[in-house]
């Protein structure tokens, strides 16, 4: 019953979140003709963040890490100076943490959650998914099949 609750708890915490998020996006989006949270920036900084996580996990070795690191956190540092340029300093920092939080997550969550949230976005952008097999004579009165 707990683990039920917990269920429950979390998915009203990520809904209330992503509701916040949106709103927040519409709010600097009406103030200073800016939207946080666009695809290639989040493709971005998830890339920074894996390449972080793959630095600090010692998988690209004693060589490769520290400058995997390194360039990791000066991308993460660059996008949010880009935040705050475009915005001011208050809403440019709110923005950015509640990007690199996106990041973090696109980052560790990358292979497993993105790669089918990219094939239902890249369907999602050119239409409509349609059946196959369309049988369009059953709508129309006068077709003969």
């Amino acid at each position: 019953m707990l683990d039920i609750l917990l269920i429950i708890a979390a998915l009203a915490v990520a809904i209330l979140s992503l509701g916040g998020i949106i709103n927040f996006n519409q709010h600097v989006d009406r103030r200073f003709g800016y939207r946080f949270f666009a695809w290639p920036r989040l493709v971005l900084g998830g890339i920074a963040v894996a390449s972080i996580l793959g630095g600090i996990g010692g998988a690209l070795g004693a060589s490769l890490g520290p400058i995997a690191i390194a360039t990791g956190v000066a991308t993460i540092l660059a996008l949010a100076a880009f935040n705050i340029h475009r915005t001011n300093l208050a809403l440019g920092l709110i923005g950015s943490s509640m990007e690199t939080a996106l990041y973090v997550a696109a980052g560790v969550f990358g292979i497993v959650v993105a790669l089918p949230a990219l094939l239902i976005a890249v369907a999602a952008a050119f239409g409509r998914v349609e059946p196959t097999m369309r049988q369009n004579h059953i709508y129309y009165d006068n077709h003969s099949a």
